[in-house]
């Protein structure tokens, strides 16, 4: 951890401001910070031409502006659990000078963990609910919900439970043109999912919400559950990202709210993973079968 602790305050303090002094005032926090996963991408990609870098290039002229840096201060350095020697490997890898490595919102393997509270049957409850990118025929894009967990979904199961298919009736999903009006969008993150409520609103149209695919029990339940309207939505209490397109990686990126320059969506928790530890991953932490894992890059 000392390792990642030094590189980001490399990136922090040693920039040298072209005025005497910039200040850690609200203008200066408000750029450092990483405001949205799409912000985050974009400084993982080191995209040229961002608010950001903007910022960098004006007050802080003369100085590195390398990729390597900005990946660095994506970490939450007051993690102590960050594996530092996982982390000049990372970087070795994703910098890779003939295959760097990129992060996109078409990807294939990276979820969104929405957190909420619902009232089960007049009971507050907690709710977990698992989302991913789903692209359709037509190459539109939507988040559909892929994993459902909570305690009112615990159900007893076969050794062939947790495998199971929205084939039959009322679970079939027909159309995987997106062409009906019942979706999340594609930009529903930017507002940290802020339409989910949707999902309970239309509860007849609930399964048109649900991933296109193999489906656990857990999940075919709650869809049962919200179509009988047992299930009343609340509010999101929290967002994270589980991030599996990275080769031979599992990034978590959560968001950290704090009057510092490293603050905003960054790296929670960094993992080695090969790809069967990547799909142990999904199932027993995300509840997602293994037959909606891609890993399409590897």
């Amino acid at each position: 951890m000392r390792i990642l602790i030094c590189c980001l305050g490399a990136l922090l303090y040693p920039f040298k401001s072209n005025s005497q002094k910039v200040a850690d005032d609200f203008n200066t926090l408000f750029a450092f910070e990483v405001h949205t996963i799409d912000d985050f991408f974009e400084r993982f990609n080191f995209k040229q031409n961002t608010a950001f870098l903007n910022f960098l290039a004006k007050n802080y002229q003369g100085n590195d502006l390398s990729r390597s840096r900005l990946i660095q201060y994506l970490f939450n350095y007051k993690n102590d659990s960050i594996n530092s020697d996982d982390i000049l490997p990372f970087l070795s890898q994703v910098l890779e000078e003939d295959c760097p490595e990129f992060l996109n919102y078409k990807d294939a393997d990276w979820y969104a963990e929405l957190r909420c509270k619902v009232y089960y049957k007049k009971k507050s409850q907690n709710l977990t609910l698992i989302l991913k990118v789903e692209q359709s025929k037509r190459k539109y894009f939507r988040w559909s919900v892929v994993s459902a967990k909570a305690d009112f979904l615990n159900i007893s199961r076969t050794k062939d439970d947790s495998l199971r298919y929205l084939w039959d009736p009322p679970y079939r999903k027909i159309d995987t043109t997106f062409s009906s009006k019942y979706f999340l969008s594609p930009v529903s993150h930017a507002l940290d999912f802020m339409d989910l409520d949707k999902i309970f609103f239309n509860n007849n149209h609930v399964s048109e919400y649900v991933y296109n695919g193999p489906q656990s029990s857990s999940l075919l339940k709650f869809v049962d559950q919200v179509k009988r309207s047992e299930i009343t939505f609340v509010q999101v209490n929290s967002v994270k990202y589980h991030l599996l397109q990275i080769d031979n990686w599992i990034m978590v990126v959560e968001y950290f709210f704090r009057d510092e320059k490293n603050s905003g969506w960054l790296i929670n928790k960094l993992v080695k993973a090969t790809r069967e530890q990547k799909e142990n991953y999904l199932t027993t932490s995300l509840n997602i079968p293994v037959m909606t894992v891609s890993f399409q890059q590897q």
